[in-house]
């Protein structure tokens, strides 16, 4: 899973780098486009990684064990990763690139609140109370990466992070 996250978790660096360049030189407008398009191609990437590895994933999995039940379970889990990974993208490249625009304390405050309130509620609900125990991790996990993606989306958008331009003088 891991592997899979590195596809975003690049791209939601170097647009972080990307965009508190732009910023300091006062280019809201194209950092704004930057995030955008950081999050279309690492949207785009990690879905097809996702389904890269789920069509190999029998193949991945009896590398390291012959054990039916885990392989099973496996390949459900990245059937199920097909999901996460795009909403798991939106919040690598988004929060990154509100942390780079110096919105900061949004992001915390959301990760935090969705993380313990939906995250952790939807996986002991459908992982313990509805006894779908790992895959209803998993379902609570896709739960807070999509809701706290589209919170992270509508905060860029909405661009309340551009009052937080610091130009840099150029004559100094």
């Amino acid at each position: 899973m891991l592997f899979l996250m590195l596809f975003s978790i690049a791209i939601g660096h170097g647009t972080q780098i990307l965009i508190g360049h732009m910023m300091g030189a006062g280019q809201i407008e194209v950092a704004y486009k930057r995030g955008v398009k950081s999050l279309k191609i690492a949207f785009v990437i990690s879905t097809l990684a996702a389904i890269l590895f789920y069509f190999a994933g029998s193949t991945l999995l009896e590398f390291f064990t012959d054990d039916i039940t885990i392989i099973e379970m496996g390949m459900t889990l990245l059937l199920v990763t097909i999901i996460l990974e795009p909403g798991r993208a939106f919040n690598l490249v988004l929060i990154n690139s509100l942390r780079a625009a110096g919105d900061v304390q949004f992001p915390v405050v959301a990760g935090i609140i969705s993380m313990w309130g939906i995250s952790v509620t939807f996986a002991w609900f459908f992982g313990i109370y509805l006894g779908l125990g790992l895959l209803g991790v998993w379902i609570g996990y896709i739960a807070n990466e999509w809701i706290r993606g589209i919170l992270m989306w509508q905060r860029w958008k909405s661009r309340v992070w551009t009052g937080n331009v610091f130009i840099r003088d150029e004559q100094n």
